[in-house]
């Protein structure tokens, strides 16, 4: 699939100081409204080369013309230092956001401080806060810190699943052990009752 078709206009001011409009590329609300906010940690690198899985970046591609067309408006137009020109619709951030989410709360990796910090340590934060919020009823952002590791970072929602699905496995197991223990009750007392119609029956 190629997400390369473009999908609606975009006024712009033009050089000559006049209004024009543009074909915005990619298609779709969902890259149109990409999250845009930014974080730096001062004094050290984030890495943002783990944060798409290979299928997203495989899953869009760009135009033939990208970069080349004056009238269209490509994502690096959209989100000038954001996304980077190079790669475009192949950004890893870019990719990572259009990953299809099975529920409405999206939790979005920026990237990885690709060394170890030592106990106690002072982080000086950047935030370039961007993306609005004020037409999203109840719509909220949260920075969170945890390490990541092969299954993902630490979330404390899929612990407190795991725990509940346990339980809820366990009431299971349980009910199956009393219905079976009186299924094991109800066929031998038929059995027993067949033994007696049996015996009556070769006494008459």
């Amino acid at each position: 699939q190629k997400c390369v078709g473009p999908t609606r206009v975009h006024e712009t001011l033009l050089p000559d100081g006049s209004i024009g409009q543009k074909s915005i590329v990619p298609c779709g609300m969902k890259a149109t409204s990409f999250f845009n906010d930014t974080v730096t940690v001062v004094g050290k690198t984030i890495s943002r080369k783990n944060v798409a899985w290979p299928t997203d970046i495989q899953r869009y591609g760009n135009p033939k013309d990208y970069l080349q067309n004056d009238e269209k408006l490509f994502l690096p137009d959209m989100f000038p230092g954001v996304i980077d020109r190079e790669l475009g619709t192949e950004d890893p951030g870019f990719a990572a956001w259009m990953r299809p989410s099975a529920v409405p709360r999206r939790w979005f990796v920026f990237g990885q401080l690709e060394e170890d910090l030592a106990p106690n340590s002072t982080l000086d934060l950047e935030i370039h806060s961007r993306y609005p919020l004020h037409n999203i009823p109840g719509g909220f952002k949260a920075l969170a810190l945890t390490e990541y590791g092969v299954f993902g970072g630490r979330h404390g929602g899929f612990g407190l699943f795991c725990v509940i699905f346990s339980v809820i496995c366990l009431g299971l197991a349980a009910l199956s052990m009393v219905l079976d223990c009186l299924a094991s009750r109800f066929f031998d007392s038929s059995d027993d009752l067949s033994d007696d119609d049996d015996e009556e029956s070769g006494s008459a």
